[in-house]
């Protein structure tokens, strides 16, 4: 399998991942509107830190993709980010 199909193939799984993790929040918090429950809240906090961990995962990774093949950086990142990483 090619590098880029790789990379791909990580991102699709991490972007599902993140929708799957997203919905299962929302889920987490309708229950915690019926009842107060420490262990709820618990999970709640812990998952609402997953998705952001992924999209920065994915973000460093594309960055870094973007370097080796010598491409135009992805408007997925901001503009700032590409004049600190080219520095």
């Amino acid at each position: 399998m090619s590098q880029h199909k790789r990379y791909t193939a990580t991102l699709t799984s991490r972007a599902s991942e993140i929708e799957r993790l997203v919905l299962l929040i929302e889920k987490l918090q309708r229950m915690l509107f019926g009842t107060k429950s420490e262990k709820v809240l618990r999970q709640i906090k812990q998952l609402e830190l997953q998705p952001e961990n992924m999209q920065a995962a994915s973000a460093i990774e594309e960055a870094q993709a973007v370097s080796q093949r010598g491409a135009r950086w992805p408007r997925s990142l901001p503009p700032s980010t590409a004049r600190t990483s080219s520095a």
